[in-house]
């Protein structure tokens, strides 16, 4: 059984051709989580945009602006564990940002 589904919706250059190897990325640290917190069940995992992340923050949470990573909980329905949308972009521009602050 797949334990972890990996999307990508943005525009088609938002992940600059690289979509293998952050789905090997993403996919490996997913199985290290999942293993160290015991969960069961799929898990989807959503890369995308700021723009695509913006709209998603406005509309469930009523903040019109981007942000690094959303989660929906699914609570096991159909098997599945929730849903998390990452913002490669937002994600990027914050660990840069921690970086330059060490």
């Amino acid at each position: 059984m797949k334990e972890t589904y990996i999307n990508f919706l943005g525009a088609k250059d938002t992940f600059g051709g690289q979509e293998k190897r952050l789905t090997r990325t993403v996919v490996s640290v997913a199985a290290k989580v999942r293993r160290a917190l015991k969960f069961k069940g799929k898990l989807s995992i959503t890369l995308t945009d700021d723009k695509v992340i913006k709209e998603y923050n406005r509309r469930y949470r009523k903040k019109n602006m981007p942000t690094d990573v959303l989660s929906f909980n699914q609570d096991g329905e159909a098997g599945l564990l929730g849903d998390i949308l990452i913002s490669v972009a937002t994600a990027a521009r914050q660990a840069q940002g921690e970086l330059d602050r060490e």
